[in-house]
């Protein structure tokens, strides 16, 4: 799951535009629910790179999948308000 988050940050990060367009935001949208519903709240590693991701795409939050993501994770939404601040 982590590898898909760390393949867009990797692709933004270094200007790979081809690599950014295999990303799937469906995938990631998957992989941000289980990083939150399926660890706990001080195992940072996949969540801290959820938070990332989200950073390099800010567009992502204009997706309707990601904000019903986003509403329904409450843990998420902390840790974005926390990030961007």
């Amino acid at each position: 799951l982590l590898l898909y988050t760390k393949v867009y940050i990797a692709a933004e990060k270094y200007t790979v535009d081809g690599l950014k367009d295999v990303w799937d935001p469906s995938d990631f949208l998957y992989t941000t629910s289980e990083a939150y519903t399926s660890t706990i709240d001080t195992n940072r590693g996949l969540r801290d790179a959820v938070l990332e991701a989200f950073a390099a795409r800010k567009d992502l939050l204009n997706n309707n999948k990601a904000k019903t993501t986003v509403k329904r994770l409450g843990s998420l939404t902390y840790d974005l308000l926390v990030y961007f601040h």
